[in-house]
């Protein structure tokens, strides 16, 4: 005999299990990509880093600003300087272990729609640092 309670228990126990497996996957794919950051990397340019990946991988690149105020309070005011680290363009600073260069796991182009604007865009190693990463 079906017993309602019963049921929705185990429906809850299956959910908190597929978040339990989800929880793994993702500090999996955090401990792989971690493997690749510079020591001194923040939580921030990390956050910042991924949310620019997600948009380029769903064909909606971001500016900086825009993916800034989206990962929104947990960015610090030094990430303005601190987020070339990602990029493929010479480094002014050698706080990270690519002294002259960035990991060149981003790059800016100019926005087709709008000149002024330059979208963050994944360069090939991003791209497969990230799906390595989350695969």
């Amino acid at each position: 005999m079906f017993n309602p309670s019963v049921a929705s228990r185990s429906q809850s126990l299956s959910r908190g299990g597929n978040a339990i497996a989800l929880n793994m996957i993702l500090l999996s794919s955090l401990q792989k990509i971690s493997e690749t950051l510079p020591e001194r990397c923040t939580t921030a340019q990390l956050m910042f880093f991924l949310t620019a990946a997600m948009h380029d991988l769903a064909d909606s690149p971001c500016t900086f600003t825009e993916l800034r105020d989206e990962v929104g309070p947990n960015v610090s005011r030094s990430l303005h300087t601190t987020y070339r680290v990602f990029l493929d363009e010479q480094r002014k600073r050698s706080d990270y272990d690519c002294r002259q260069h960035g990991l060149g796991w981003l790059t800016r182009e100019v926005d087709p729609k709008d000149g002024r604007r330059k979208l963050l865009r994944l360069t090939e190693e991003g791209r497969e640092v990230f799906l390595q990463a989350f695969s």
